[in-house]
């Protein structure tokens, strides 16, 4: 699985926290490939002498013709999505997180709630990243390798807020994870720009990369949301990068190189760090 590159400060020592196959169906024999399609319609319909563009066959009476453009048509029409690279949506039920059911739950305790009509869950974190610990909660059954993350989000214009997202996890120890600071989202100076945060545990916590690379890894969030209200976040995990958006923005808030190595298939999930935040609408997007 994955782990980070390069070794820094761990998590509590010397960092602060923040506070088989069946037999193929009747209908699937006849849908054809690409490459059927291109050689039917190479031959039936390749130019002529005299600049005649259907086969000759033609000559054989009308019957031909017609069924010639029957078999265009259902070819035309048949599915050819396997060379299309398809994208899956899992839209996993944050409402059994606190029933125990279909999640697995890390350092963090889950209550339903419904908050300005939205239904959702609440997390709060068990204890504080100084520690190193922060709260995972991972979606049973879902692996996630590269694509896209939405949720809903809504924390507080208070410490402690820290909420957002993990992904690439091997252990409650071993993650990367994207999350949020909605007390900064309209602060003044420096910490306005200390909004959104990456970090790749157990190697890159958000110390170590303030310190070590600082406004690399963190940065504001432009056309800031009321830091109490409900926000969308989208997270675009690909193979080299990581990109964040929230709502309607066109380009992203955070766009960062990834400091470990994507794992094929990993679990993915609800991150909280020393205080509680709430979740709704969780879209795993799976690029196939």
């Amino acid at each position: 699985m994955a782990r980070a590159r390069s070794s820094h400060t761990q998590p509590g020592k010397g960092s602060r926290g923040e506070s088989n196959r069946d037999k193929t169906a009747p209908n699937e024999a006849l849908q054809p490939t690409g490459a059927a399609i291109w050689d039917f319609l190479s031959r039936r319909f390749s130019p002529r002498p005299g600049g005649c563009t259907w086969d000759s066959a033609t000559e054989s009476g009308e019957g031909v013709v017609r069924t010639s453009w029957t078999m265009l048509i259902v070819l035309l029409a048949a599915p050819i999505g396997e060379s299309c690279g398809e994208e899956k949506a899992i839209t996993p039920d944050l409402g059994r997180i606190a029933d125990g059911k279909g999640w697995t739950v890390h350092n963090a305790t889950a209550e339903t709630a419904e908050v300005d009509g939205k239904s959702g869950v609440r997390l709060k974190a068990k204890a504080d990243s100084a520690t190193g610990i922060a709260g995972l909660v991972l979606a049973d059954g879902v692996k996630f390798t590269t694509g896209v993350i939405e949720i809903d989000l809504k924390g507080k214009n208070v410490r402690p807020s820290f909420l957002g997202v993990a992904f690439n996890v091997t252990d409650e120890k071993t993650f990367e994870a994207v999350y949020f600071r909605p007390f900064n989202f309209r602060a003044d100076g420096e910490f306005k720009s200390r909004a959104v945060q990456y970090i790749a545990w157990p190697e890159h916590t958000w110390e170590n990369l303030r310190t070590n690379q600082p406004g690399k890894f963190e940065g504001p969030v432009s056309s800031a949301p009321d830091p109490e209200k409900w926000f969308h976040a989208r997270i675009e995990v690909g193979t080299k990068q990581v990109l964040v958006y929230v709502n309607d923005a066109k380009e992203p808030c955070l766009t960062v190189d990834r400091l470990a190595e994507g794992g094929e298939g990993c679990p993915v999930g609800l991150f909280v760090d020393s205080g509680d935040g709430l979740y709704a609408g969780l879209k795993v997007i799976l690029n196939k």
